[in-house]
C-alpha cells in the first residue's frame, strides 16, 4: 500500500519534534541576548554605580507560551489521528471475539494504522471462509454418512426377517461398509495434507515415472475389464521424488473419473511427458465435457454437478480435491481442461527429482 507521507503517524511524530525544536531555537535566540544584557562597569568615581535596569520578562512569557501553545496543538493533532481509529479497531475487535464474524474494522487510512485495519480485515474475512467450510464440510459428509449406513440398517433388518436370503445381503453390506472406509480415509488423508499434519511423513522415494504408469494401467484393466486404455509414454523419462502410493491413488483417481464420464465404447489415453523440470501425467477421454462453471468448482470437497448426480456415477466428490492436496504435496498440481462435448483431459504435474 502506498503511504502518504502528510497522513503517515511517523510523519506526524516528526513534525511534532522538528517544530518543537524549531520553537525552541527560536527561543534561545530571543532570550540569550536579554540573559547576556550585563550593567556597564562602575566608574572609579566615590559616587555609587546607578541600579541596573528592571529586566524585561514579556519576552520570554511570550516565547513560553507560543511554544506551550504550538506543542498543544501539535498533540491534540497527533491524539486525534491515533485514538478515533484505535477505538474502530478495539470495537471491532470485540465484536468479532463475541462471534460476529462479519466484524471488520474497515479503516480508510493511508498510515500504519490503515496497514493494521486491512491486516484485521483479511484475518477475518479467513476465518469466516474457514468456519463456513468446516460447517459445510460437516454437513456433506453427514449427508454422505448417512446413505450407506441406511442401507446396512436395512439390509440387517432384511436379513433377521429371512436368514435364508441374508448371504445374498452380504455383498451389499460389504459394498457399503467399503464406501464409508473409502470415504472416511479421503476426509483423514485430505485434512491432514491441508493442515500439514501427517501420520507419518511423505515417504518419498526415486520413482520412474513409466512404471507408475505401467502399473496404473494395470489397475485399470483390474477394476474396468476390457476397457480400452491406450498408454503413450514419450521415453525417456527422468525419476520423480514421490510417494509412489500417494502418486498412484491420484493417477487412478483420474482415470476412474475418466471411466465414469465417458462412453464405454471410446478409449481412455494416458500421456507421459516431460515439460522442462516437470513430468505431466495427462488422462484424456471423449465424455461429455465441463462447462466453465463446472470448472470453477470441481476442485471442491464435496461439490459434484447436476449430471453427475442424475447418472449415478458421481461418488462423493472428494476424489479431485483430494488429487490436487496430494499433488500439492509434492510440489506439484493437478489441472483440467474441457469443453462441452470434446471430452476433458486432467493433468498431474509432478516436478523433477
Amino acid at each position: 500500500m502506498k503511504v502518504r507521507w502528510h497522513r503517515s503517524l511517523v510523519a506526524r511524530v516528526y513534525a511534532l519534534a522538528a517544530t518543537s525544536l524549531l520553537v525552541l531555537t527560536i527561543a534561545q535566540a530571543v532570550m540569550f541576548p536579554l540573559l547576556r544584557r550585563r550593567p556597564p562597569p562602575p566608574a572609579y568615581v566615590a559616587t555609587p554605580p546607578p541600579p541596573p535596569p528592571p529586566f524585561p520578562l514579556w519576552p520570554v512569557a511570550a516565547v513560553l507560551g507560543t511554544t506551550l501553545v504550538v506543542m498543544l496543538g501539535i498533540s491534540w493533532w497527533v491524539a486525534r489521528g491515533l485514538s478515533r481509529p484505535l477505538r474502530q479497531l478495539a470495537d471491532a475487535t470485540e465484536r468479532f471475539g463475541r462471534g460476529d464474524l462479519a466484524a471488520r474494522a474497515r479503516l480508510a487510512r493511508n498510515d500504519e494504522l490503515g496497514r493494521l485495519g486491512e491486516a484485521f480485515d483479511q484475518m477475518a474475512a479467513r476465518i469466516n471462509t474457514l468456519v463456513a467450510a468446516h460447517g459445510t464440510l460437516l454437513a456433506n459428509v453427514s449427508h454422505e454418512l448417512r446413505t450407506p449406513i441406511a442401507r446396512i440398517h436395512v439390509a440387517l433388518e432384511l436379513a433377521e426377517e429371512d436368514p435364508a436370503g441374508a448371504h445374498a445381503r452380504i455383498a451389499g453390506v460389504s459394498k457399503d461398509l467399503a464406501e464409508l472406509e473409502r470415504l472416511v480415509d479421503d476426509i483423514l488423508t485430505m485434512t491432514r495434507l491441508e493442515t500439514g499434519v501427517r501420520a507419518a511423513p511423505l515417504r518419498m522415494e526415486p520413482t520412474a515415472p513409466a512404471e507408475l504408469a505401467a502399473r496404473a494401467a494395470a489397475g485399470w484393466r483390474d477394476r474396468h475389464g476390457d476397457r480400452a486404455l491406450a498408454l503413450d509414454v514419450a521415453l525417456p523419462l527422468p525419476e520423480i521424488a514421490c510417494d509412489p502410493m500417494l502418486l498412484r491413488r491420484v493417477i487412478d483417481n483420474l482415470l476412474d473419473n475418466a471411466a465414469k464420464y465417458s462412453p464405454a465404447a471410446t478409449p481412455v489415453t494416458l500421456h507421459v511427458r516431460r515439460g522442462g523440470g516437470t513430468v505431466h501425467f495427462s488422462i484424456e477421454d471423449r465424455g461429455p465435457g465441463m462447462t466453465a462453471e463446472d470448472l470453477t468448482h470441481a476442485f471442491t470437497p464435496f461439490w459434484r454437478s447436476d449430471a453427475s448426480r442424475t447418472r449415478g456415477t458421481g461418488g462423493v466428490g472428494l476424489g479431485l480435491a483430494l488429487a490436487r492436496q496430494i499433488a500439492r504435496a509434492h510440489g506439484g498440481d493437478v489441472e483440467l481442461v474441457s469443453a462441452p462435448q470434446r471430452g476433458t483431459v486432467a493433468t498431474l504435474s509432478v516436478p523433477v527429482s
